[in-house]
């Protein structure tokens, strides 16, 4: 936290802009598997998993809070549907 330059309420966002759409993505992720198939979606969310990683770290690199708060954002849109 200190490397940031944040508080707790700021990581605290930081775990509910991760945890947010795994409230939302799971309720459609189980109809996009039976429609499109188990291997494209996976390889769909890991790629999406892939591009908030990226997102993560340019931010972090950056110290830019936002940018921060998008790829984590992303994390979580795809890291639900591959668990």
């Amino acid at each position: 936290i200190s490397v940031l330059k944040i508080n707790t309420a700021d990581f605290g966002w930081m775990y509910s802009a991760y945890a947010m759409p795994n409230m939302i993505v799971p309720l459609f992720s189980g109809f996009i598997i039976d429609t499109i198939g188990l291997r494209p979606v996976l390889l769909g969310s890991y790629l999406i998993c892939l591009f908030g990683n990226l997102i993560f770290a340019i931010g972090g690199s950056y110290d830019s809070y936002t940018t921060i708060l998008i790829g984590r954002f992303f994390m979580g849109c795809g890291n639900e549907t591959c668990m």
